[in-house]
């Protein structure tokens, strides 16, 4: 019944994708794309709880990174689009997802990073949050690897604050083993485990904002990281977890 689901909603996607397309450029269309990405993961089994609040204003969001899944759980919560290394724009699914959540993908090759900067900075400056995932690469969401500065230069370009996010996947209170897509995993083979499977909870936690005032761009990747490594790489599964609705931009 998950596939059927599944399928019937990313029918629905291809059916919604223009109209959503064509109210993106005038600055809409989010709580559609919200809708959507809310709907492939309650369909995946994911039951998300979030901690904290989502900013009134634009920030870097920086995340660290387990799964595919993350795009589907921070998409689905608030109005951000993402950076993705471009061959994940074709992959089956997930690349569909992360397009529909405004992705922006780098390509490798001299100067992409220069100019991707730039192109976050100019979203954050025009009111557009953007998520990252700084670590580079996912990990079994255990700890938390090195952050990567180069892209939070945009936070201090567009002069707006850092949003550090802990994602933590949960089964039976214990680490989930299936949520997470490291080393030599296969997407097909990965996403079907999912399905097959029970709920997955996972755990959103917003902690405060960094500012990037009086930060150069390696130290406000530390700050960051240190942030959500405090989460991390200290504190077992929690229990006080309080599903909170997001605020809507």
């Amino acid at each position: 019944m998950r596939s059927l689901a599944l399928a019937v909603l990313v029918l629905v996607g291809v059916l919604i994708a223009l109209p959503v397309g064509l109210l993106g450029r005038i600055g809409r269309g989010g709580r559609i794309v919200r809708w959507w990405l809310r709907g492939v993961a309650f369909v995946l089994g994911l039951r998300i709880h979030v901690r904290g609040r989502v900013p009134g204003g634009p920030a870097l969001w920086c995340a660290n990174h387990v799964s595919w899944l993350d795009v589907l759980v921070l998409g689905g919560l608030a109005d951000v689009c993402f950076v993705s290394k471009a061959e994940v724009r074709r992959w089956p699914l997930v690349g569909w997802c992360a397009a529909a959540a405004g992705t922006l993908f780098l390509a490798r090759g001299a100067g992409t990073a220069s100019a991707m900067l730039d192109t976050v900075a100019h979203r954050l400056t025009h009111g557009r949050s953007t998520a990252v995932f700084p670590e580079g690469t996912t990990s079994t969401g255990r700890s938390v690897g090195r952050f990567h500065h180069r892209l939070f230069g945009a936070a201090i370009k567009a002069e707006r604050p850092v949003q550090p996010v802990a994602l933590r996947y949960l089964e039976a209170g214990a680490a989930s083993r299936r949520a997470p897509f490291v080393g030599e995993d296969s997407l097909v083979p990965h996403l079907v485990d999912v399905l097959a499977g029970g709920t997955i909870e996972v755990e959103v936690t917003l902690l405060p904002l960094v500012s990037s005032r009086g930060h150069d761009r390696r130290s406000l990747a530390r700050a960051a990281q240190a942030s959500v490594a405090s989460l991390i790489d200290s504190t077992p599964a929690a229990a006080d977890v309080e599903d909170i609705l997001p605020a809507e931009a």
